[in-house]
């Protein structure tokens, strides 16, 4: 059974990682992703524009695949700071 931590040990953990995983931590806790589809994301599965991401894959045991089904398939929002900390990540600054 997967662990569910409270948003104080969140805080507590992003405040102690680098920015790497603070970044995947973060995209994690703020678009309930499952594991397959985070693995799975690329950079041309976000949409910027739309504050979106595409979910159109997933990997598992080092296999890509199609979602399996078509909900999971569908665009999820992508939250405005996490769109920003995507963006300085990608492109190396801030857009304002």
């Amino acid at each position: 059974m997967p662990t569910i931590l409270h948003a104080v040990e969140i805080q507590r953990l992003l405040d102690n990682v680098t920015a790497l995983p603070r970044l995947l931590i973060f995209l994690d806790v703020t678009t309930g992703l499952r594991q397959s589809e985070l693995f799975g994301t690329r950079w041309s599965d976000l949409e910027f524009d739309n504050d979106e991401i595409n979910v159109v894959r997933s990997v598992v045991h080092g296999v890509i695949s199609r979602c399996k089904t078509e909900s999971s398939a569908k665009p999820i929002p992508m939250n405005p700071l996490l769109a920003g900390m995507l963006k300085e990540w990608r492109f190396g600054a801030k857009e304002e």
